[in-house]
C-alpha cells in the first residue's frame, strides 16, 4: 500500500519503488494519495506484473513481466500490496442499509439509511488516504453524540409532557 512506501520513506529507504501490474488509470489508490507519495519520493512503475522474487538467502530483485519481455528490478526489500477492497458485504442489503456500487450510502456525517449504524472510510466513499477515513470516523462519532443528544431531549421532553398531563389530569380530579 502507499501507506507503507510513505513510511519506508520516512524511516530512511534511500528509495521506494511501487510496481502496480495494471496500468495508471486503474490504479486503486487516489490520484492525491498517489500525488502525496510521489513527493514524498515513491516512484511508480506501471505495467509490470511480479514474477519471481530473487535471492538466495536474501532478497535481490524481483523479475516482471513488462510487455513480451522481462526485467530484473534490484532491491533489499519486498512489501507486498495485494489490493485495496473498499466493497461493502452485499449482505448489508438484507439489513436495510443502502449500497451503491459497492459502496455503503450515507449522509455527510455518516448515518446509513438504517438508524443507528454509521459507516466512513473507504467502504462509504472508496480508496482513499487514511486520513480521510479517520476524519470520515470522527464525524460518524460526533453524529452518533448529535443523535444521542436529540434522542435523551426527546425523551426528556416526552417525560415531562406526560408529568404535565399527569399533573393536569391530577388537577381536574
Amino acid at each position: 500500500s502507499l501507506d507503507c512506501a510513505r513510511a519506508a520513506i520516512r524511516v530512511g529507504a534511500k528509495s521506494v519503488t511501487v510496481a502496480y501490474r495494471g496500468e495508471s488509470q486503474n490504479m486503486r489508490a487516489s490520484m492525491e494519495e498517489r500525488a502525496l507519495a510521489a513527493s514524498e519520493g515513491v516512484t511508480f512503475l506501471y505495467q509490470h506484473t511480479p514474477l519471481e522474487i530473487e535471492g538466495d538467502q536474501k532478497v535481490s530483485g524481483i523479475r516482471f513481466a513488462l510487455n513480451d519481455d522481462e526485467k530484473v528490478l534490484g532491491c533489499d526489500l519486498v512489501i507486498l500490496a495485494l489490493g485495496q477492497q473498499g466493497s461493502a458485504p452485499e449482505w448489508l442489503k438484507d439489513k436495510g442499509i443502502e449500497l451503491d456500487k459497492g459502496q455503503i450510502v450515507i449522509d455527510p456525517e455518516g448515518r446509513t439509511t438504517v438508524d443507528k449504524i454509521y459507516a466512513g472510510g473507504d467502504c462509504s466513499h472508496g480508496p482513499d488516504l487514511i486520513s480521510s477515513a479517520a476524519a470520515a470516523g470522527r464525524r460518524a462519532a460526533l453524529a452518533v453524540c448529535d443523535d444521542i443528544r436529540i434522542i435523551k431531549r426527546l425523551k426528556k421532553t416526552s417525560r415531562h409532557s406526560n408529568d404535565e398531563h399527569e399533573m393536569n389530569g391530577k388537577a381536574v380530579n
